[in-house]
């Protein structure tokens, strides 16, 4: 018997009427994961995922009647799971009650059962009609319940039926001979229209995309999917016989496309009200992660605590980078993307984005260089907006390049009276891309080939970002490249050139330089901050109070700090605008308007690029304003800048 049982590819086991394992074979002993000597002290509950200890004694008082087969769920030694199917047959053996079961697992059958049937639904949902029928009877094999109703028969009558069997103008020899180029594979689907005849005796007009699939298994199917175009052909007719109803068939489609589109502008709103709700949802928490790192990097930490916080705030930045990259791209496309005016200094420029990409080059061991004309004068345009254009680029080439550089260039291709066409080149020697796949890698997530994205990294919506910025400028975008020879990527823009050549040396203080300003000028200074968010709230209190040595009070709501103003003096106040039971803009209305406080310095603090406020009204409320996330120095330059400006 013990040798029938190990021939058996299915688990035996019999069950004695202590409810515990007698015997098995080592099918039942590998599906269960157990050892031998472990097998002989399980009892059914411990292996039966469905089943406590009462419930199998109150199910099973005695084994010797039992005769079923049922589906259960087994548990494995490591808690995994499996469907199991039992065959259970009962008997008495000397005396004593037990139960002999047969086991197979049939998980992937199942799964392969709930797929089959997810399909099947899912088919049976379409709008269009799905027929399938076999190449040598020509009988129908499936239909869905869209070609049920399309022509009035139950599936039980058109599984006796053929294709021609609902098409009165074919009969078997004429669809025989028309489905002839798909039998020899001389084309790869038939499109077509044709009249289809339901069961109570009226035509339909159909178009048909017939195509002859085959299976990995060699068995080979007709697919036709049906689409209903009785009422597209009788309004074509009635279209082609009546000029007037032509006009007004028009008249309603304009009016159809304009209701969809003021439904999509619509809509479009309604995501740019999501897109400022997650802005500032998600650049809140990350301003604490990058804030608090910012701060821990000051502190006394080993190189592998080092490491760690740099580790976090890598992945903090990369994360914002994306959420920033796609808010982006909604502010072009949604027109609320303001151009600034400020003075730009190309060599800068390009000197800014290669250092963002420093590390990067480093770590793969490219060389990068720059090529600009002997004599370039600076031009007014957004700093921000170009830079993002060129870092884009750098930075694509990077992700490509595994050997040899970059070279970034710049050049003057078009002179105007007061304005230049400039064109910025970035040259690399990575992988290329494929002639097909440049025509689409300039619109939003789209990449050269899907695989790039899970071996490089990317959402592919940089390059889109970057041809935008152009247009925005009266610029293009495109690139030049070779399956492995490299590519270079370019976009042009119109500046304006810059009369006003700015003098001076506008360095910034480095982090030392800007604690020791701040500690001689500003300790005796009292500040106010005030954000709903506590974790916020504790940064810029150990960013002011324990960095910078300022007093500092806090407030999380407008009207707090509306009553903290109106109680003592502050020589500066942190404002966050989206804050509940009063924003900060309606707060700062209501300081500016308490007695003495229309020149206190108010920085705004805010998470949300698509802020609904007039440009005009918010300049005028605040003295500046600090974008969420924010790096510890830039704040406390502007803190110092405030403070020292304001105080003489």
């Amino acid at each position: 018997m013990r040798a029938m049982l190990e021939r058996i590819n299915d688990g035996v086991c019999i069950i004695n009427q202590n409810y515990q394992l007698v015997t098995y074979n080592h099918a039942f002993m590998s599906m269960l994961g157990y050892t031998n000597d472990e097998m002989y002290s399980l009892f059914i509950w411990d292996f039966d995922h469905t089943l406590s200890e009462q419930k199998v004694r109150d199910t099973y008082p005695s084994f010797a009647n039992t005769q079923a087969t049922f589906q259960t769920v087994h548990k494995r030694k490591n808690n995994d799971t499996y469907i199991a199917q039992i065959t259970a047959a009962g008997t008495n053996v000397l005396g004593e009650s037990m139960v002999l079961c047969i086991v197979r697992d049939i998980t992937e059958q199942e799964v392969l059962k709930n797929s089959l049937l997810e399909f099947k639904s899912t088919v049976d949902k379409a709008s269009d009609c799905v027929f399938m029928f076999d190449p040598h009877s020509l009988l129908f094999t499936y239909v869905n319940e869209g070609a049920l109703r399309h022509v009035g028969y139950t599936s039980d009558a058109l599984y006796k039926m053929h294709p021609y069997d609902i098409k009165p103008e074919f009969g078997r020899e004429a669809f025989t001979q028309l489905i002839q180029p798909l039998v020899k594979h001389r084309e790869p689907s038939l499109k077509f229209k044709t009249i289809h005849r339901h069961k109570d005796g009226h035509d339909i007009n159909v178009s048909i995309n017939l195509q002859l699939v085959e299976s990995e298994l060699g068995a080979a199917k007709f697919i036709a999917i049906v689409h209903d175009i009785t009422e597209e052909t009788k309004l074509k007719s009635l279209l082609e016989s009546n000029k007037e109803a032509l006009e007004k068939e028009v008249e309603n489609r304009t009016r159809q496309l304009v209701e969809a589109k003021e439904k999509a502008e619509s809509a479009n709103m309604a995501k740019s009200r999501f897109l400022a709700n997650m802005s500032h949802e998600i650049r809140t928490p990350i301003t604490s992660i990058l804030g608090f790192s910012d701060l821990l990097k000051r502190e006394s930490l080993s190189p592998s605590q080092q490491q760690a916080i740099k580790k976090i705030s890598t992945a903090s930045e990369h994360l914002l980078g994306l959420l920033s990259s796609v808010l982006d791209m909604s502010k072009i496309e949604s027109g609320t993307y303001e151009l600034k005016e400020q003075t730009v200094d190309v060599k800068k420029l390009i000197d800014e984005a290669i250092i963002l990409n420093e590390e990067r080059l480093a770590s793969k061991g490219l060389q990068i260089s720059v090529e600009l004309p002997h004599v370039l004068p600076t031009y007014v345009g957004d700093i921000t907006a170009l830079l993002q254009g060129v870092i884009n680029y750098v930075s694509n080439a990077i992700k490509y390049t595994d050997k040899g550089g970059v070279i970034v260039r710049a050049s003057i291709v078009r002179q105007y009276a007061d304005k230049d066409e400039l064109r910025f080149e970035v040259e690399d020697t990575g992988i290329g891309i494929d002639a097909s796949a440049m025509e689409k890698i300039f619109e939003p997530f789209e990449q050269a080939d899907t695989s790039f994205g899970r071996k490089y990294g990317g959402i592919g919506i940089g390059l889109s970002i970057t041809k935008k910025i152009a247009a925005l400028y009266e610029g293009d975008a495109g690139v030049k490249s070779t399956l492995g020879s490299g590519s270079t990527f370019w976009f042009t823009c119109v500046l304006k050139r810059n009369n006003q050549q700015k003098e001076g040396d506008d360095r910034a203080l480095d982090s030392e330089s800007l604690l020791t300003h701040l500690h001689t000028y500003c300790a005796d200074k009292n500040v106010l901050v005030v954000d709903d968010e506590k974790f916020n709230l504790a940064l810029l209190e150990q960013i002011l109070g324990d960095v910078a040595q300022l007093t500092v009070k806090t407030a999380s709501n407008g009207q707090q700090a509306i009553a903290l103003v109106q109680e003592q003096s502050f020589d500066m106040v942190f404002m966050d605008i989206q804050m509940p039971i009063m924003d900060g803009i309606e707060a700062t209305k209501a300081i500016r308007e308490c007695v003495g406080k229309d020149t206190l310095p108010i920085i705004a603090l805010t998470g949300n690029i698509f802020l609904d406020v007039n440009a005009d009204e918010f300049e005028r409320l605040f003295n500046d304003v600090i974008s969420k996330p924010f790096k510890v120095d830039d704040l406390l330059s502007k803190t110092l800048t405030l403070l020292t400006t304001h105080s003489q």
